[in-house]
This record gives structure tokens, sequence and C-alpha cells, in this order.
């Protein structure tokens, strides 16, 4: 009888030492997101939108459990109509369908004020993390932190939006809160809405963080950075919804030390990866309800569109919609993504200046106020407008470092005049200030118009199309034809 108690007690053993050093490893799954900038519908290019995030991240969830989900922040701004018209509502609303686990406010986040992030915040149903930004009354709107325990793993999530300060003085603050938690956890994440350069420095000065999850450059990190003094992993996920990042840790529960790791970024190709159709279905019905516009096609393009020739094209479609004599449109300023070949709708036009130059102005000038204008801006390295309605050569003098125009304008005539309200306030006035050319031209006498950049724009397309042109010839032509 003893030999067969003592043969089961090592029976019993022999089954829990396995387990015993088995527990003294355990698996985390980090799957991560940063700067979607609305891009809450499929992307144009065969690449990106958030359903495609939602559809991946579902398909991994349903392999495995020890997963973790964190947004690097800038969810805002930047991206598709229905996006805009919600306030991006629309976008957090998407993010509590897809379960993360924690966020940090980026930026953009933050433009329409801390009622409106609070507001979205609230809809997202996680954690908005956040230890360096203060309300007007000091006091911190998110929480600097939270503990979450997956796979028997206890990690502490620390949030940061962009360098406020200097960042010795935001180390500092890092250090206080990651050393509070650091005895409490085994692992230590920062979600932070700073590129990999300021992870690094931060990761010099609180060497308590194991893992820095980027964001706001867009950099799309293939394989995690390792910083050398301290051996944190960065890892940062591009932009548009286009990457999901994938960051696979063994962790040793003993030392609290990253035993292995695996990182990559996972495209959101739309030939490859499955859809949540449940969402994509319902942005449909969000968009016909909030901007019924947005999926109507104007035009074609058989090529890629570049920002410059969209400027033209948008220059253009300003002077027609408002039978005005000239137009401008900034490429810096104004700007923001290229038209890929194929059907163009709405949704596209809006895309690439929409938001930015939603609202345009009228004012008037001479010929010469105007040729001085587009030398100014060379001249004083504040980018370059495209126009409408004359014909003009940019020149360089080597000798004198001085730019000059050419121009088929009277140079006495006065002329009607539209921009984008933000190319007047950043670039016209800065231009106009100080120019004797300027000098009796009253400021004052700007006024709005009752039409968008998108709306004039649109109309436009439809006149292209309705020629028989597409997109991209036409702004080829209007490049060409507007030379001397």
């Amino acid at each position: 009888m003893l030999f067969f108690r003592k043969f089961f007690i090592l029976l019993v053993i022999g089954a829990i030492a396995p387990l015993c050093i088995y527990a003294e490893s355990a698996s985390l799954l980090i799957l991560h997101t940063n700067d979607m900038h609305d891009h809450i519908k499929k992307g144009s290019d065969g690449l990106g939108g958030v359903p495609y995030v939602a559809g991946y991240i579902a398909s991994i969830r349903a392999q495995r459990d020890d997963i973790i989900l964190l947004d690097g922040g800038d969810v805002m701004h930047k991206g598709d109509m229905v996006a805009y018209m919600t306030k991006s509502h629309i976008m957090y609303e998407a993010m509590r369908k897809i379960k993360y686990t924690a966020g940090v406010p980026g930026n953009h986040d933050l433009d329409g004020g801390i009622e409106q992030l609070s507001e979205c915040a609230a809809l997202a149903g996680h954690p908005m993390l956040c230890l360096n930004y203060f309300d007007e009354n000091g006091n911190l709107p998110f929480p600097p932190s939270s503990v979450v325990e997956v796979n028997g793993i206890r990690v502490g999530i620390l949030g940061m939006t962009n360098i406020r300060s200097t960042i010795e003085k935001e180390g500092a603050r890092l250090a206080i809160e990651a050393k509070r938690l650091d005895d409490d956890v085994d692992l230590l994440i920062l979600v932070a809405h700073i590129g990999s350069r300021n992870c690094t420095a931060l990761s010099k000065l609180v060497p308590e963080i194991d893992i820095f999850v980027g964001a706001h450059t867009h950099e799309a990190i293939s394989t995690p950075q390792v910083v050398p003094d301290t051996q944190a992993l960065i890892i940062e996920a591009g932009q548009y919804a286009q990457y999901v990042g994938w960051l696979e840790i063994t962790m040793d529960m003993k030392s609290k030390k990253i035993e292995k790791y695996d990182g990559k970024l996972i495209k959101m190709l739309h030939n490859e990866i499955t859809p949540d159709n449940e969402m994509l279905e319902w942005v449909k019905k969000e968009e016909q309800q909030y901007c019924p516009e947005a999926g109507e096609v104007v035009g074609k393009a058989n090529r890629f569109i570049k920002l410059p020739e969209i400027a033209s094209l948008a220059a253009a479609a300003f002077k027609d919609y408002a039978h005005a004599d000239l137009a401008f449109c900034h490429t810096g300023q104004v700007m923001r993504s290229g038209i890929y070949a194929g059907a163009v709708d709405v949704n596209a036009l809006f895309l690439t200046g929409g938001q930015r130059a939603r609202d345009l102005v009228a004012f008037t000038m001479t010929g010469g106020q105007a040729e001085a204008y587009l030398a100014g801006l060379v001249q004083e390295k504040r980018g370059k407008s495209e126009w409408a309605g004359f014909q003009a050569d940019l020149m360089y003098d080597d000798k004198t470092k001085v730019w000059s125009v050419a121009t088929t304008l009277d140079c006495d005539k006065v002329y009607t005049v539209i921009m984008a309200e933000r190319e007047w306030t950043q670039r016209f006035v800065r231009v106009a200030t100080g120019n004797p050319i300027f000098q009796d031209f009253d400021l004052n006498k700007m006024k709005s118009v009752d039409f968008t950049f998108t709306s004039a724009l649109a109309n436009y397309s439809r006149k292209i199309t309705a020629g028989g042109e597409t997109l991209d010839e036409h702004a080829e032509t209007l490049m060409n034809n507007r030379k001397m």
C-alpha cells in the first residue's frame, strides 16, 4: 500500500513539474495602430481602412486570447468626409466595436478641445490615458495609466501625447508614474504620440519602460527598434489604418524580462485581409445619412494625380465656380492626399484638401500684387501656390539671389481673386505684410464665399467628365498651358 501511495505522489509531481516550468514564462501579443486620421472607409488604393483593421483583429482574436490592442493617437482629422461630418464620432464608435484595450490622444485629437475628445473617448469605451496633458485648471483630464492582466502577465500601460515642454521634463514626469507602477506589474508599456527618436530619448531617461508604442511621425517600423542602452523595444504602425502592428513577446515571469520577441507590420491589403463586412455596411449607412454626396462618382483618373496637379485643378475650380478672374491654391498649405487611378468620387476629392481648405475667401488685387505674391512665396521660402486665370514663369537670378515672375497679367488692372482661407491667413497675409506693393491693400476687404473647396472641385470635375476628359488629362493640360 505504501508503494502505491509513493508511486501516486511521484505521478502527481511528474504531472505538476512541467506546469511549473511552463508557468515561468508566458506569451503576450500586442496589436497596435496609430495615426488612423479618420480613414474610416476602405482605402481607394487597395490598402487600409478601419473595417479591414476590424476584420483582421477579429480573425486573430478567434485564434488566441493573450492579446492587448493599443492605439497611439491621432484618430481624428485628415480623412473621410463622413468622419468629418460626424466630428470623428464614427471613428470612436468603430473602436468600441473593435474593443481596444487603451489609447492616447494625439495632437489632432485635441484640435477640437477637451470636451469633444472626452465625448469621443466615452464613445470608444476604452481608457484614454495621458500623463502630460493638463486642462485649464492644471488637472489631468485622463488617467495617466492603467493596469491589465492578460495570460497571467500584469501589464502597466502608460499614456502620453506629444512632448509639450522638454524631453527632460516629460521624462521626469514619466519616470514618477513608471516607478509607481513598476513593482506591481510584470511589463511596462508606454503608448505615446511621439516618434521613434523621442522614444529613444525617453527610454534613456526612464529605463523601466520595456516597450514604446509610438505615433505622430507616421513611421512604418517593420521590425522593432531596440534601444541599445536599455534594450527597450520601439514599435510604430504607419498611418491611415494601412497597417496593424504585431509584437509577440515571451515573458520570463521570474525576472520580469522579455525572453523573446517577434515584431512585424501586417498590411491591410484588400485582396488579402477579410474586412468586417458589418462595419463596411454600417459605414455606408452612416455616410448616406450624413453626406450622401460623398459616394457620387464625378470623374475618372487613368493614373495617380500628384498634389501640384490637384492644386492646379482646385484653382481652376475656384475660378470657374465663382466666375472670378484669378484663383490660387497652395500645394503645401492646402493639399494632403493625391488621387488614385480609377473612379473618382466626391469623397476622394474631399480627401485631397476638403477639410484643410473647406472655407474659401474672395478679394481683389492688382496684377502687380498677384505677381508679387507668387514671387514672394518662393523668395521667403513659403512654398508654392498653383494658379488659374493667367500664364506665368518664375525665374531665379543666381547673382542677386532674387526670384521674379513674368506673367500675362496687367500690372495695374484690378482682378477678383479666390483662394482658401487657410492660404489667405498662413501665406498671403504674411507675404503681403511689409511688401511696399501692398501698402494700399486693405486686408479687411476679404470676404467669405458661399461654396466650399469640395463643392467647387466636384462641380468642376463633373464638367471635365462631361467634356470627355479624365481628371489626370485635364490636370496635365492645365499645368502645361499656364506657362508662358
